[in-house]
């Protein structure tokens, strides 16, 4: 007579306990607990470069656009949500809040109306901070050249700061240097605006 070998695997149709089930719900609760904070950080940082990567080809944009037309192509800070409403006189470190415009320049007034070309408008992210840190408006001549400026970005949860660096030449150059000053002269423009 052959005897029954015990086996050690439990058969398909008895399931889970109870308490197997509570252990491994409060494992992954502890796990994900633990992975929440650092995919937080990381989706904020990817925000803030994709917002430097939008900076970057709204001024590569201007920049070659201004080249084509032989005229000169203005980047401007939209005053509210309407396109067609450019901020006057912006301020030096002014939050760039409602988005901005790319427009030539056709009649070389410095200023948007009808005669001008509007090539693009873009948005911006509301848990983002977009600083420029001069005053009016940004433009690019028929040569390609504009006046050295610098854009910072940073985000309400990250405390990464983002210098893009806008040379006198017209092209950009991301800076990676964290300034304190900076840092919470963005976040206190993101948190006041």
């Amino acid at each position: 007579m052959q005897s029954r070998s015990h086996r050690p695997y439990r058969s398909l149709n008895q399931g889970y306990s109870l308490y197997e089930l509570i252990f491994c719900g409060g494992l992954l609760a502890t796990m994900m607990s633990m992975a929440l904070p650092s995919l937080s950080h990381f989706t904020e940082s990817k925000k803030l470069d994709t917002a430097v990567i939008q900076i970057q080809r709204t001024l590569s944009l201007a920049r070659s656009n201004a080249i084509s037309h032989g005229k000169t192509v203005l980047v401007c800070p939209l005053a509210t949500q309407n396109y067609r409403n450019c901020v006057k006189s912006q301020k030096r470190n002014s939050r760039w809040e409602y988005g901005w415009l790319v427009f030539v320049d056709n009649d070389e007034n410095n200023e948007l109306n009808n005669n001008d070309l509007i090539l693009r408008q873009f948005e911006t992210s509301k848990s983002i901070s977009l600083i420029f840190n001069q005053n009016g408006s940004l433009r690019f001549f028929a040569d390609g050249s504009s006046r050295s400026a610098g854009f910072y970005l940073c985000s309400k949860s990250s405390k990464e700061l983002k210098h893009l660096k806008l040379l006198h030449s017209g092209r950009t150059r991301l800076v990676n240097n964290l300034n304190s000053g900076t840092l919470k002269l963005c976040k206190n423009k993101l948190n006041h605006d």
